[in-house]
């Protein structure tokens, strides 16, 4: 993969992950109390971008944080969230995934066109 690609694809993802904190602070489920703070992106980045580095362990050339990686992210989302009674009934861990998928369909459909 070529660097301006490979730097897209850092970007798109990096804006992901604050489209995560921004599904939750829109969730109904979360209480609105508590806040989503701004330490939720930083804390998903980097919990990604340690996660991505499996491509060293992997022999892959490049190393590129995939949406995938933002899964390994979920305790840190799930402790940075306050859920209200009807998110304590779904559960923080289903929450998070929901969250991860908004935020990624989301960033994919307002992605310039590559």
């Amino acid at each position: 993969m070529d660097c301006a690609r490979a730097n897209a694809r850092t970007r798109l993802h990096r804006r992901g992950n604050r489209r995560v904190a921004f599904e939750a602070r829109t969730d109904k489920r979360i209480d609105k109390r508590s806040g989503v703070s701004q330490r939720m992106p930083i804390s998903v980045l980097e919990n990604v971008v340690s996660n991505a580095a499996r491509a060293i362990q992997t022999g892959e050339r490049d190393i590129v944080p995939r949406i995938a990686d933002t899964y390994a992210a979920l305790p840190a989302i799930t402790g940075k969230i306050e859920l209200e009674y009807e998110g304590e009934l779904v559960g923080g861990h289903v929450i998070a995934h929901e969250l991860i998928r908004r935020a990624a369909m989301r960033r994919i459909r307002t992605a310039p066109a590559a």
